[in-house]
């Protein structure tokens, strides 16, 4: 990776879901019995990874992972990021100096607060007034 280049890397999905083998057999019951979720037109009861169950927040939630920008802000980001604040990073990324984000729905929240530079004739600490001796 070169130096002077600026990456951003963002994933995400638009939605969550379970591992069939890990749910527990009453929810693996209702969920094939009564959910009627259907993945790409097809029954998912014969698929490892289920999604479409509303009372299950993991599958109903996305994620985000943000990575490689020097100006990220490190950590969790809560609450969590919504997908409509994806396109609001990218373009804060790419046009960092007023980028037009204004009518979007999201916000870019993975980037730390830009701090102004201190000015240089207040870099240094204010000098102690005591008595002379």
């Amino acid at each position: 990776r070169c130096p002077a280049e600026g990456w951003l890397v963002v994933a995400t999905t638009d939605h969550g879901g379970s591992a069939r083998a890990r749910m527990p057999r009453e929810m693996w019951r209702g969920f094939a019995e009564g959910c009627g979720c259907v993945h790409k037109g097809i029954p998912q009861t014969d698929l490892r990874g289920v999604h479409g169950l509303r009372d299950l927040p993991q599958h109903y939630q996305t994620f985000q992972i943000f990575a490689r920008s020097r100006s990220l802000d490190l950590g969790e980001m809560l609450p969590a990021p919504k997908p409509e604040d994806v396109v609001p990073a990218l373009l804060q990324h790419l046009l960092p100096q007023g980028a037009a984000t204004q009518g979007l729905l999201g916000k870019a929240r993975c980037f730390a607060a830009t701090v102004p530079a201190i000015p240089s004739d207040m870099a240094e600490p204010p000098k102690k007034r005591g008595r002379k001796e």
